[in-house]
């Protein structure tokens, strides 16, 4: 089955699950959509395959994007999340399921609040994610704005600013490619990793401001660093903490 929707508007409407897959193999190709003011979750994938391209959600209160299911192929293309507002313990964005695929690319995530969850986007379960040419910026969470778990991250030519503990993985591999970090506040560490592989290759950060622990947080883990610049760093521990783990320069 295939549905292709383009240029509807969705407003001021509550959902329990406003477009969701549970069974068979479904493609879902979405265009220009525009959710704002809804509540309840928008997109629920269980099965088949998504792509959007050019959506706007905005100003909603409940998971604008959730991908659950295994073996599930999704693809975003300059969507935008501004000011979404969740309560409950999913991200804006939520992935898990085992092999799961999911890429964004010059998608934005700007002013979105996720107050009971790990992160503003949450990755889960063995999922394999891919942000490419995204940009975040004033998001916040209870945890950290990427939070990945058990699942591989590739995050490439993107930039994250106003942002409170920009990345925390545990049991999972993350690559950070040519990304710039800026105006960042660490109350755990930027990258915080646990039992986890990460690798920043051409990345930048600047004013970098820490309350109390570390630029650089790693606990059993293998962190590989190159080509990495640091401007006004303000912290007031040791910069960086090792705990049983490797370290690369």
């Amino acid at each position: 089955m295939s549905i292709a929707i383009e240029e509807l508007q969705v407003r001021n409407c509550n959902f329990y699950q406003g477009i969701s897959t549970t069974s068979g193999e479904p493609q879902v190709q979405l265009r220009h959509m525009n959710f704002t003011g809804n509540s309840g979750a928008l997109l629920w994938i269980q099965t088949g395959t998504l792509s959007d391209y050019g959506s706007v959600f905005a100003t909603n209160t409940g998971l604008a994007l959730g991908f659950f299911g295994s073996g599930t192929v999704s693809s975003l293309n300059y969507s935008s999340f501004r000011g979404n507002y969740l309560t409950g313990t999913l991200g804006v964005l939520s992935v898990e399921g085992p092999e799961a695929q999911v890429s964004l690319h010059n998608c934005e995530f700007t002013g979105n609040v996720a107050e009971e969850a790990s992160g503003t986007l949450q990755l889960l379960g063995e999922a394999d994610i891919t942000l490419h040419t995204c940009h975040f910026s004033r998001n916040k969470a209870l945890g950290s704005l990427i939070f990945v778990q058990g699942s591989t991250l590739l995050l490439q030519n993107s930039s994250i600013s106003d942002t409170l503990d920009p990345l925390q993985m545990e049991d999972s591999t993350v690559q950070v490619l040519s990304t710039t970090f800026s105006r960042i506040f660490t109350q755990l560490g930027v990258f915080a990793l646990v039992r986890s592989t990460l690798a920043l290759w051409n990345v930048s950060l600047s004013q970098v401001e820490g309350s109390s622990t570390y630029l650089l947080f790693a606990e059993s883990s293998s962190v590989a660093l190159s080509s990495v610049r640091i401007h006004t760093l303000t912290c007031r521990e040791e910069a960086v903490k090792l705990t049983d783990s490797l370290f690369y320069l």
